[in-house]
């Protein structure tokens, strides 16, 4: 049993232990409402949860503490979000504060969430997160700080703090955003990668997606053996959508190699897809690089400060408008 409640909107199931946690997650597909009431210590706990999660969940600005685990494709606090059917409220999942959590998967992994799909999830914090996603050469990670895989979701108010080692298409908060919005969050992450395409925010943002007012603190270091010459961007590595308002702050570590890094994204795509024009927008963005060095090993390197390329094409259109860069950069040969 539950330490209160009856599950409802009303009267919501009370969480206030590590054993109303590991209940609450075996009854995650049941559609119930869930209030936290205590700081929870889940130091010990047998915590493996990788699927999907369908409940609405206030956590009051309590800590959850000391959260470790270790699975599959998905992983994540929360796993795999999906909306309730009948969900009435402004945030489907809120006020949830995740200190020292240690995530380690497969594929579309982050310490909140493994992927979110048609939620808003607003004031959600990870505070000294850890996320661990390295499965060999070839195999895209899309891992985030905070959530893999975003679809028709808002994240809202919410940050990530920590250090996060992964493959391909990760990044400090998101891996992907796909019809959805990013607005006011924070992100303080050191990201350590062996492959391409790696952001600071979120690695690919689509056409239809919206990433407004937030602050990314970033240090890239790219692990001994990286095979590929990366695409790094300091919010996104692919921008098909809408950036605005954002501050980056870059550092590098030990980088040895370099093909497109951009201060705000590595690549800019305005083009026309199955009837669909992206028509990517980058304004009223600040990016300090701080004595960033970057190594070159091919032939050609491509840095910029706010985008390294711009692919146009289709009659459509990518604009850059009232964007500031400061900081140095240095190309070694």
């Amino acid at each position: 049993m539950y330490s209160g409640g009856s599950g409802t909107k009303q009267d919501p199931y009370l969480i206030a232990t590590k054993a109303d946690i590991e209940l609450m997650f075996q009854n995650a597909e049941d559609e119930n409402y869930y209030k936290q009431i205590a700081d929870i210590d889940m130091l010990g706990a047998e915590y493996s949860w990788q699927g999907d999660y369908k409940g609405a969940y206030d956590g009051q600005n309590y800590k959850i503490s000391n959260v470790n685990f270790s699975a599959g494709m998905g992983a994540g606090f929360f796993g795999r979000v999906y909306k309730m059917t009948d969900f009435d409220g402004d945030a489907q999942i809120k006020n949830v504060r995740l200190v020292a959590i240690s995530v380690s998967g497969d594929f579309d992994c982050g310490c909140f969430a493994g992927s979110l799909s048609g939620v808003t999830v607003r004031n959600c914090h990870v505070e000294s997160g850890e996320v661990t996603s390295l499965d060999g050469i070839n195999f895209p990670s899309s891992a985030g700080g905070f959530a893999g895989s975003v679809i028709e979701s808002q994240i809202l108010d919410c940050s990530f703090s920590g250090t996060i080692e992964a493959g391909s298409g990760s990044a400090g908060f998101v891996s992907s955003c796909w019809d959805g919005v990013i607005s006011n969050c924070i992100v303080n992450a050191l990201i350590k990668y062996n492959e391409s395409h790696i952001a600071g925010l979120v690695s690919n943002l689509s056409h239809d997606s919206i990433v407004e007012k937030c602050k990314v603190q970033v240090i890239f270091e790219d692990i001994p053996g990286t095979w590929f010459s990366p695409e790094v961007g300091g919010i996104a590595v692919t921008c098909n959508g809408y950036i605005g308002q954002c501050t980056c702050d870059i550092s590098v570590n030990n980088n040895r190699s370099c093909y497109h890094v951009g201060g705000i994204a590595a690549v800019m795509q305005a083009r026309e897809w199955q009837e669909e024009q992206y028509n990517p927008i980058i304004e009223d963005c600040y990016v300090h690089f701080n004595d960033a060095v970057f190594g070159n090993k091919n032939e050609h390197s491509y840095i910029g400060g706010i985008a390294a390329r711009i692919e146009a094409r289709d009659s459509c259109n990518a604009t850059i408008r009232n964007c500031y860069v400061s900081g140095s950069i240095k190309i070694e040969i």
